[in-house]
């Protein structure tokens, strides 16, 4: 595993700047290049005359090719690297457009300033940027319901897991991460089009998002003031949730928060009624996106704590 300092650093990155306009002008995103990627591969093989089980088989062949060109691209700029100096500068660009922290907290603190200023339209087109179901008619709590399970999930997806993937692999695992992520959140659907086709990428990232998902819960425990109540609901109401990791960052938050997320949701202009996470709790209002933003910092400064300290014990074996 390379030196921790250079996710570190990365990390930091991204926290202070996000991902800058004048490198997205220049080289775009590697997810925006992944986007291309696997769209190519969805004109290419996912036609509509084909079987459900060549479907499902070219799904599977998607997520593997799309695995093993990014990764192969990796390990080509590897070993074209004879300057480690350069090399983790590589790698430093690599997290930092990986991780999320800052964007997410830009978006969802967005809805915030919005609902401040009773501006409810723009709250739900600002929240439309960070959820997929239909945000058009939604009254002021449900959008804060919205926000806080988008934060607590994005958490998971956006921060948490790419930073547990390249504990367990190294950098090849964030770009094996985000791969997976990204194909979740374009084929992953279980649409007509998309339900064979997309099988794999949805379970591809159910195993990668299985235990990053419930660290997250942990961590949003472990970082509340209200610890043991938001174990207790997470542990109750988590399997409850129709995903079968979003339940438990989100159950998490809930209890750290004494309110109700999940409930009925609307996809597409079809009706979803799904389980109460704390049922028990509270309608959230502004006070508790507040909250929740506030929890959310505290959880981004107990990684960053725990990312110094791996740092420092990793600088201590080089001296």
């Amino acid at each position: 595993m390379e030196s921790v300092y250079v996710l570190l650093v990365g990390v930091f990155l991204e926290l202070l700047f996000d991902w800058p306009r004048s490198f997205y002008k220049v080289v775009k995103h590697p997810t925006v290049w992944m986007g291309i990627l696997i769209a190519k591969f969805d004109i290419l093989m996912n036609k509509p005359f084909y079987s459900e089980k060549t479907k499902k088989i070219l799904g599977f062949t998607v997520v593997f090719l799309c695995l093993k060109i990014s990764i192969s691209i990796y390990f080509l700029i590897t070993l074209m690297s004879e300057n480690s100096f350069l090399f983790n500068l590589f790698n430093i660009f690599l997290v930092w457009s990986m991780i999320c922290s800052r964007s997410l907290f830009i978006h969802i603190n967005k809805i915030k300033k919005d609902l401040s200023e009773n501006n409810l339209s723009m709250a739900r087109r600002s929240l439309s940027k960070v959820v997929g179901r239909d945000t058009n008619k939604l009254k002021k709590h449900e959008i804060i319901r919205a926000s806080l399970e988008s934060l607590s999930e994005s958490t998971s997806d956006g921060v948490v897991a790419p930073i547990f993937w390249y504990f367990i692999l190294g950098f090849p695992g964030i770009i094996m991460y985000k791969i997976i992520n990204t194909l979740d959140s374009m084929i992953g659907y279980k649409s007509k089009k998309y339900l064979a086709f997309g099988y794999a990428s949805a379970k591809a990232d159910d195993i990668v998002n299985f235990i990053p998902s419930r660290l997250t819960g942990l961590i949003f425990a472990i970082v509340s003031s209200k610890p043991i109540a938001s174990l207790n609901v997470m542990f109750k109401y988590a399997s409850r949730h129709k995903s079968v990791n979003a339940g438990w960052p989100e159950s998490a938050l809930a209890g750290a928060l004494s309110v109700r997320l999940g409930g009925p949701k609307i996809y597409l202009g079809v009706n979803y009624n799904e389980e109460w996470l704390n049922s028990e709790g509270l309608e959230p209002n502004e006070k508790k996106l507040e909250e929740g933003l506030f929890l959310y910092k505290k959880l981004i400064t107990f990684v960053i704590c725990f990312l110094s300290l791996i740092s420092i014990f990793d600088l201590m074996k080089i001296l």
